[in-house]
């Protein structure tokens, strides 16, 4: 086995949905492949695209999450401060209600929740919004060495459109001033 992650029925890997509940395992040795394999920077720093992307190269087990938990559209990823402020107010309330916390139980004690699902819709809609426009967050570091010339160079290179190959879409290119 190279690679081993939970998947919605569709063989979605959960990684790539707005659940939050599930981590995924890589071997080294695949590690190692796929670094032999590629030098795009996409695949360098996101591998499992790579898996994704190659499925013939590699063992895969997808194991299928239970049905029940794909009936809503839940949002416990943290991506947002947004995203932050309801997960806590919901493990929160599993917690004082001593409700044992598991996917399934956290699925259902959200679903009776609307206003908590009314908030994960709109947290999702606006983050694929979002996704439409570039941000930057500035960081004053030691990335360019000292170099103007490396700095400009950075700057050229952040301002490049990506196609961001998890969720499927174009990020436009940002607007840069260097």
């Amino acid at each position: 086995m190279d690679y081993w992650c939970y998947s919605t029925k569709d063989k979605t890997p959960t990684i790539k949905t707005h659940f939050g509940y599930w981590g995924e395992g890589v071997t080294l040795s695949a590690l190692k492949r796929i670094q032999s394999l590629t030098s795009d920077r996409l695949y360098i720093e996101h591998v499992t695209n790579f898996i994704y992307s190659h499925p013939d190269l590699f063992k895969i087990h997808l194991e299928q999450i239970n049905s029940l938990i794909e009936q809503n559209n839940l949002r416990l990823t943290i991506d947002t401060y947004n995203d932050f402020k309801l997960v806590k107010e919901i493990y929160s309330k599993l917690l004082s209600e001593n409700i044992k916390i598991t996917a399934l139980n956290t699925s259902e004690f959200v679903s009776q929740n609307n206003e908590w699902l009314e908030i994960m819709q709109n947290e999702i809609n606006q983050n694929k919004n979002k996704m439409n426009h570039t941000y930057i967050i500035g960081e004053i570091g030691q990335n360019h060495n000292g170099s103007v010339d490396i700095a400009k160079l950075l700057v050229e290179l952040m301002s490049r459109p990506v196609k961001e190959e998890v969720f499927g879409i174009d990020l436009k290119p940002m607007d840069a001033v260097n």
